[in-house]
Formats: C-alpha cells, sequence, structure tokens
C-alpha cells in the first residue's frame, strides 16, 4: 500500500500543469510599465494604454503611439473599441483614431477642466464618455466637439449602455440616465462602485 501511494503522490506530481507566463515590459516594446487600459480591436490586435503612450500589440511586436501620432497626451486612462471606433481617454480629453497610425485630439473645451476619463458607451446614436472629476460627457463626432452634461454626477468610474439606458458606478452609489435626467438606483446611494 505505501508502494502504491508513493506512485500515486509521484504520478501527480509529474503529470501536474505547469503555467507558463510571458512578461512584457518596456525592453519588450510597451510605452511605459504601468498599464491603465486594454481593449481588442475588431481586427484582433490589442490596444494597450499606458501612463507614458498607446500600444498596438499584433501577438508578438508592439507599435508605440503618443503625442507625436496625433494623440492629446501620452497619459491614457482609458482605450475602449465602439464598434470599429478605437477611443482613447486622458486626463483633459480624449482622442480618436482616424487612421491605422494617426489620431485626432479633441481636449475639453475649458483648460482648467480635468478629470480622468473612465469609460466610453454608445447611447442614441452617440458616443458618451464619463470621467473621475469632471462627469458626464457627450461627443459631437460630426463636428468633433465635447459637451458637458448637466447636472451628472461628477466623480464616475464606470459606464455602461443597458436596455437603453446608460449607468454610471459612482462613489456614490448607481445612477441611471436616459438622456434626459439622472436617477439614483434605490439602496445604492451609501456604497463606492468602482465599476460594472
Amino acid at each position: 500500500r505505501l508502494l502504491l501511494l508513493i506512485l500515486i503522490l509521484v504520478s501527480n506530481v509529474a503529470f501536474s500543469q505547469r503555467y507558463s507566463f510571458i512578461q512584457y515590459t518596456t525592453s519588450k516594446g510597451l510605452p511605459q510599465s504601468q498599464v491603465t487600459s486594454i481593449t481588442q480591436d475588431d481586427a484582433g490586435y490589442l490596444w494597450v494604454g499606458t501612463i507614458g503612450g498607446l500600444a498596438k500589440f499584433d501577438g508578438t511586436n508592439f507599435s508605440k503611439f503618443g503625442k507625436n501620432s496625433g494623440l492629446l497626451k501620452n497619459r491614457i486612462s482609458k482605450v475602449q473599441n465602439i464598434n470599429g471606433q478605437l477611443y482613447i481617454g486622458h486626463p483633459q480629453g480624449i482622442s480618436i483614431k482616424t487612421s491605422p497610425a494617426n489620431f485626432v485630439a479633441i481636449p475639453f473645451f475649458k483648460e482648467d477642466l480635468t478629470g480622468d476619463v473612465t469609460g466610453f458607451a454608445s447611447f442614441n446614436t452617440d458616443i458618451y464618455f464619463s470621467t473621475n472629476g469632471a462627469g458626464l460627457f457627450k461627443l459631437n463626432e460630426s463636428d468633433l466637439e465635447i459637451k458637458s452634461i448637466d447636472d451628472s454626477p461628477e466623480r464616475i468610474r464606470d459606464i455602461v449602455n443597458i436596455n437603453g439606458l446608460l449607468y454610471l458606478a459612482t462613489r456614490d452609489g448607481i445612477h441611471s440616465f436616459d438622456g434626459e435626467k439622472f436617477e439614483a438606483l434605490s439602496n445604492s446611494e451609501e456604497i463606492s462602485f468602482s465599476g460594472f
């Protein structure tokens, strides 16, 4: 019996799973080591936002993008693919990918307005984005202008469209937005939410 027990233990050790991880760092092509956001585009590429720039990963190599490519800032707070369009959030505005290697930068309408962009959502054929410190905004894609949404919570940590309503995760609960007004979800007001 002892021999059988030893054989079972040895076989379990010999055939156990071994996990393998590949670590990607600045020496492998990342623009900066602090990753803030990752998304996948429709072609399958991974887009990695860092506090020092944006990178596109093809499974082997990174291509780097920064202010010289048209980004508003090198500091990226959110990267999101919506309907085949890549949106990039920064502390003072957003950038949109316009071609394989170029972006258009759209700053907030006030220079002193700050707040990291925390999420993007398609809502009523428009793009809305949330910030942690400046509230909710709507992007007018035809003239590339940003409009602030009145009466929104200031510190929004995440945003999602569910069944025709925008839901906002805040440190003061979850709020819904129907395009006209905000409403706090009952029993959520005293809970701080970080995301969905």
